[in-house]
């Protein structure tokens, strides 16, 4: 007897599973946003600390006016959070480039994009390291 979760043979359905909740948690973290802040905002470590533990915080804005928060911890691995402009659309598509880059696409742009429209424009990695 052969069971299926949404479709999905029972031996695929916890990679079902896995892959629809990091799209719900991305989805959820691009459409909540997190408060705008400006430039870039060191945290201190606890005094006496053998490791420094000072992520970084930078906020960059897209062409659309959409603002995005990168935290950075110490090992290198970011965050993002984005604060879409108000008025403007929710929809974003994130993904990591063939470079390792992050990209934030608003919905209205991605019919654009390599069609006259330059996609470094939406990468959030290069853009916060050019804040900084």
């Amino acid at each position: 007897m052969s069971f299926t979760f949404f479709g999905v043979p029972r031996g695929n359905a916890g990679r079902f599973r896995r892959g629809a909740l990091v799209g719900v948690a991305t989805s959820a973290l691009l459409m909540v946003g997190a408060p705008a802040m400006a430039g870039t905002v060191p945290v201190s470590a606890p005094a006496g600390s053998a490791v420094a533990l000072t992520p970084t915080v930078t906020t960059v804005t897209l062409p659309t006016g959409d603002h995005v928060t990168v935290t950075t911890n110490p090992a290198g691995q970011s965050t993002y959070a984005l604060n879409p402009v108000a008025g403007g659309g929710q929809a974003f598509q994130s993904y990591q480039g063939a470079n390792g880059d992050h990209y934030i696409v608003p919905a209205i742009a991605i019919p654009y994009l390599n069609r006259g429209l330059d996609p470094s424009l939406f990468d959030v990695t290069a853009l916060a390291q050019d804040a900084a």
